[in-house]
């Protein structure tokens, strides 16, 4: 009998081939410590992408918002020199002239009492305010808040809040504006927090409105007033700090609820990103509240609790479910909150690499891949034209098409007349 070597090698080749694949695809889908090398570009499906370029949805250009004021609302203000923020009205007492050097007690008790009361919000809070009282007249609001950066030291987070949440105790009892107390935070320090917490306890001290409808044209009036100006990431900062104060006047669900019938879509996400972060529901380390609400990409950024939970398992693929447990808008929500919260944001050959995990796998596509990419974007916020050339070889354009967006839209010039915070179209496709 004569035997067909030539066939049984070949049979032996494509049962190789095939073990291969298998254990690639094995390596691919397990949760390991060490994360698998993702395939070079040359070998990405050749397939349609779900999202053509001239789909005018996700073309990436330029959207304005439905947003519009109609007066000059700085016709009574200045701009002090060297002021990283809003105009301050004329008449602001709670603003007095930059100092050169600053008393020594203008602000290091504060360092002090931050440390002191770190487990103690009331205690916090009580010190904060006579402290305020004390000073505030002596040097004004914006000295001690300078005081604190020039001595280069940063406060927690919730100090920082704290210190825009006691200044409208400290404000409320002597009829001070609230915009007065609005634009004296409105400024690029300490993260924004002063300013987050400013908002934050303005609206925990408003009187109930007779339709939500009321309430954000409140907002538009008094609050986050200067929409239609260069001042656009204190804006977001300012609307963000309405979804902490929607968040503590309300159950989670009730605060989304509000942010989502606002009709600006992206003041909707931009809202409800507050009211997640003020939350204690985002302290479960489970796919929980994510899973449940809208805008699940807002919330997966700050469930801090989830991704902690895969690095300490080091999870590869976190956002995929043995059984499909929940929907397609939340697994993309958490493929962008991956992207956010992924440990290198300084070049986008890391960006490209750490993503594909969500295209080049069994349950992977171009939408997913789009996601985590954007979400990255998010937190770089600074990318050059020249950083896109890594996305050039992929049979579809979008990739690099959502890269040059991101060069456009940088975060220093951000004006929201022209750009989007939150890219929705991208997140609303899942609907």
């Amino acid at each position: 009998m004569r035997i067909d070597s030539k066939g049984i090698l070949t049979g032996l080749l494509v049962i190789a081939a095939v073990l291969v694949l298998l254990v690639y695809i094995s390596q691919l889908t397990s949760h390991t410590n060490k994360l698998p090398t993702p395939p070079k570009l040359s070998s990405a499906p050749q397939v349609p992408s779900p999202h053509p370029k001239n789909d005018p949805t996700l073309s990436f250009k330029p959207k304005k918002s439905t947003i519009t004021t109609t007066t000059d609302v700085f016709a009574d203000a200045f701009v002090p020199p060297g002021w990283k923020g809003i105009p301050i009205s004329k008449n602001n007492s709670l603003y007095q002239t930059p100092l050169s050097v600053y008393p020594e007690q203008a602000c290091n008790p504060l360092f002090e009492l931050a440390d002191t009361y770190k487990d103690d919000e009331m205690g916090l809070s009580e010190a904060f305010l006579e402290h305020f009282e004390e000073w505030i007249p002596k040097i004004g609001y914006n000295n001690i808040i300078d005081c604190i950066v020039a001595n280069e030291k940063d406060l927690k987070e919730t100090a920082r809040h704290h210190l825009g949440m006691i200044l409208t105790m400290y404000a409320y009892p002597k009829n001070i504006p609230v915009r007065h107390i609005v634009e004296i935070n409105a400024r690029n320090v300490m993260h924004y927090g002063p300013l987050h917490g400013a908002v934050w306890g303005i609206v925990e001290r408003l009187p109930e409105f007779a339709t939500v409808e009321d309430f954000f044209q409140y907002v538009t009036d008094e609050l986050c007033y200067w929409h239609d100006s260069n001042y656009g990431v204190i804006y977001v900062s300012c609307i963000h700090g309405i979804g902490h104060g929607l968040g503590e006047r309300k159950a989670l669900p009730e605060a989304i609820a509000d942010c989502s019938k606002h009709p600006d879509r992206d003041f909707q996400y931009i809202c409800a990103s507050g009211a997640f972060m003020s939350s204690e529901e985002m302290s479960t380390s489970g796919w929980h509240p994510c899973s449940k609400l809208p805008f699940p990409n807002v919330c997966f950024r700050f469930h801090a609790a989830f991704w902690k939970t895969v690095a300490k398992y080091h999870l590869y693929q976190p956002c995929y479910t043995e059984d499909n447990a929940v929907s397609l808008e939340v697994t993309r929500g958490c493929v962008w909150g991956h992207g956010f919260t992924a440990p290198d944001h300084s070049s986008t050959q890391f960006a490209d690499q750490f993503c594909r995990r969500y295209y080049f796998a069994p349950k992977g596509s171009e939408d997913l891949y789009l996601n985590c990419l954007d979400g990255w974007f998010q937190k770089a916020q600074q990318v050059r034209h020249s950083d896109c050339e890594v996305f050039k070889s992929f049979i579809s354009t979008t990739p690099y098409d959502l890269c040059i967006y991101h060069t456009i839209r940088q975060i220093n010039s951000f004006n929201l007349n022209e750009f989007l915070w939150y890219y929705y179209p991208l997140f609303d496709q899942a609907k």
